[in-house]
């Protein structure tokens, strides 16, 4: 294995390890919290409103702590894999790590609001790249829904404080799914370094659906609870049966 192709894999196993591990858990949470909000009325109304609360507010706390984590800055007394602390590590070993999907990059940078013109596979290419990922790295100071998150995770989920959880800053779903969109247009730069495709030329993130197959998995058993109408091929099966 040439030097270049072990930094590759070694990119792609804190990428795996790390953000695109919590991004898929982000996802896969927030998609629950939707099927469950759409459906509230009736679930509160059946006797298993208990069960689907406490799901919708596990994954919550998922949602927090997963989209936490992929933006939490590098710390000096132990490496961490988030992007923060992914981008620093490309930066410091661009040498080896040219770009192997520039038309993949530009779709992600264009995503981001960051376009860059004229990029090759070389390892300038992913300097401004990265420069550029810096750029739009969301933080606690400039993003307020980042701020009220991280508040959250620890005055309430990672430690018990004593306070008052209205004194903690909220933020809405709004903000909250940009950050998530944020942290996957950064994988699909930084995989545009290994060669690995993470979205579309639309910007449709690869491993959403994956995701999504709790929340489905959920909307099925609502339906077969009567809680969730029947899909309308579900009705046509039954009145042609």
């Amino acid at each position: 294995m040439s030097g270049h192709d072990a930094k590759r894999a070694e990119l792609n196993t804190m990428l795996e390890g790390g953000p695109m591990h919590d991004i898929f858990r982000a996802d896969e949470a927030r998609a629950l919290v939707e099927i469950i909000g759409t459906h509230a009325a009736a679930i509160d109304a059946s006797k298993f409103a208990a069960s689907f609360v406490t799901l919708q507010s596990y994954s919550i706390d998922q949602f927090v702590l997963a989209i936490t984590r992929v933006f939490d800055r590098p710390k000096k007394n132990y490496p961490l894999r988030s992007l923060p602390a992914i981008v620093d590590h490309v930066l410091a070993n661009a040498a080896s790590l040219p770009v192997q999907e520039p038309n993949i990059l530009a779709d992600a940078l264009k995503h981001l609001g960051a376009p860059i013109g004229g990029l090759g596979t070389d390892s300038a290419s992913t300097q401004l790249a990265m420069d550029a990922l810096n750029t739009k790295m969301p933080s606690p100071k400039t993003h307020p829904a980042l701020a009220a998150l991280k508040a959250l995770r620890d005055k309430r989920l990672a430690h018990a404080e004593h306070i008052k959880i209205e004194s903690i800053a909220k933020t809405g779903w709004g903000p909250a799914d940009e950050l998530l969109r944020t942290a996957q247009m950064m994988i699909a730069a930084l995989g545009s370094l290994t060669g690995v495709m993470h979205i579309d030329s639309d910007g449709n993130y690869y491993l959403k659906s994956d995701a999504q197959r709790a929340s489905v998995s959920t909307h099925r058993l609502l339906r077969k609870l009567s809680i969730a109408p029947p899909l309308p091929h579900e009705i046509e099966h039954e009145m042609q049966t």
